[in-house]
């Protein structure tokens, strides 16, 4: 096969340009994940052939800011289990229901109750007609998962960045890891139970903006502090962002680059058209107290 008819993989692409992983996450702090085994289509929610009309308008309305469909097995599971979880900075959380139709969904509001879930949720996107890289590189990536903590293995629906594929969500503190490989999953998940990030495929926090997603990036890079918890924001200005650490309230600045347009690709597999992408680069990383 020539060069001209080899099939297009659009997270091949990303790497081989050398696209950086860091803030390239969509803010997200709230999220309902519904236990669906059927078949996903592209829009894995609206384009659902289970979920009544009712059901769906119900879904965009609840003031969820993510809805994704997730799954374990890949046949029907009653009750199935319906997921709320909190992605916010401050208190982080999952909370499950159980029901025993989808027309059950009609009921759920954010501010329902549900079981507290204090284990952590793995999920990795293996949403094969939204993008062929999710289900390429995601599907060995979730089966690894699966072997390696099966309870905590969820497969998902598109969560953004299909160009980075792997890509993995943990759940309740967003933190999106892209470029997962099997072989880096017992460290994803050894550093995640301790509390940690793996900074090696860190995408971002969804809680929060681009800019402080760099930002916090490129302070746990010069800093070499992996905690989850270990910095907040105090204030961000555009490519200037403040933090305070919060075990002992230092304050530290950072300062980045933008350098946009620094190289063009295709952003899916599905399309033809190059998109310019920015680069960020360090200007300065300052402790202030």
């Amino acid at each position: 096969m020539s060069k001209t008819q080899e099939r297009f993989f659009c997270s091949l692409a990303s790497r081989a340009n050398g696209e950086a992983l860091a803030g390239t996450v969509a803010r997200i702090r709230s999220w309902l994940l519904i236990e669906y085994p059927g078949v996903w289509h592209r829009d894995a929610v609206a384009d659902s052939q289970i979920f009544s009309p009712a059901v769906k308008a119900h879904l965009s309305d609840i003031g969820v800011e993510r809805t994704v469909l997730v799954r374990q097995i890949h046949r029907p599971n009653w009750p199935a289990r319906v997921i709320l979880v909190n992605t916010s900075a401050d208190r982080p959380s999952i909370r499950m229901h159980a029901i025993d139709d989808y027309e059950d969904l009609l009921q759920l509001m954010p501010t329902s109750g549900g079981e507290p879930v204090s284990d952590l949720m793995f999920a990795v996107c293996t949403h094969a007609r939204h993008d062929q890289c999710c289900s390429k590189f995601g599907i060995p990536v979730w089966c690894a998962l699966r072997a390696h903590t099966p309870k905590r293995a969820w497969q998902c629906s598109h969560v953004g960045g299909d160009r980075f594929a792997a890509n993995v969500v943990v759940f309740p503190y967003g933190l999106y890891y892209g470029r997962v490989t099997p072989d880096d999953v017992p460290e994803l998940v050894r550093l995640s139970e301790a509390g940690q990030i793996w900074l090696s495929g860190y995408r971002g926090r969804s809680c929060w903006s681009r800019s402080v997603q760099v930002a916090e990036y490129f302070l746990r890079r010069e800093t070499g502090e992996i905690r989850i918890d270990a910095f907040r924001t105090v204030q961000a200005r555009g490519s200037t962002v403040e933090f305070a650490a919060t075990r002992n309230g230092d304050r530290y600045r950072v300062e980045f680059a933008v350098r946009n347009n620094a190289f063009y690709q295709r952003l899916t597999c599905k399309t033809d058209d190059e998109s310019a992408v920015g680069r960020y680069e360090l200007v300065s990383c300052t402790r202030l107290t």
